[in-house]
């Protein structure tokens, strides 16, 4: 997969649109179903995860309602190479738990993705 990199309109666009996919509950917090980076990820998206990423402000840590990550979205998709552009974001936390104690490791090897796998695992505890 090729990464495409994106101009800086596509940029805002696409920061834009990542923060209207949570909704908000009634005690003021975000309930974030999947963000757009969470979204583009999961579906190989390499084009508006480039934009995404190079946008100001992207968390690339955010957790939906379930905890899950944009890795670990990826890596539950099999698509290695989405992982591994993910693993070389700035900040990018490859050993961060969703709600059930899940790590993007784990979830990768849960779904058979060996190749996601071995790249999280190489990526442990950095």
């Amino acid at each position: 997969m090729q990464v495409v990199a994106a101009d800086d309109d596509e940029a805002a666009a696409a920061a834009d649109e990542e923060e209207e996919d949570g909704e908000e509950e009634e005690d003021g917090e975000e309930d974030v179903l999947r963000t757009e980076l969470m979204h583009a990820a999961a579906f190989g998206d390499s084009r508006t995860v480039a934009a995404l990423l190079a946008a100001p402000g992207t968390n690339v840590n955010a957790a939906d309602r379930f905890g899950r990550t944009v890795l670990m979205h990826a890596a539950e998709a099999g698509d290695a190479a989405m992982v591994q552009v993910l693993l070389a974001a700035p900040g990018i936390d490859a050993d961060a738990k969703d709600n059930r104690g899940f790590i993007a490791n784990y979830i990768a090897f849960l779904n058979g993705n060996e190749e996601a796998a071995a790249l999280l695992r190489a990526h442990h505890g950095r």
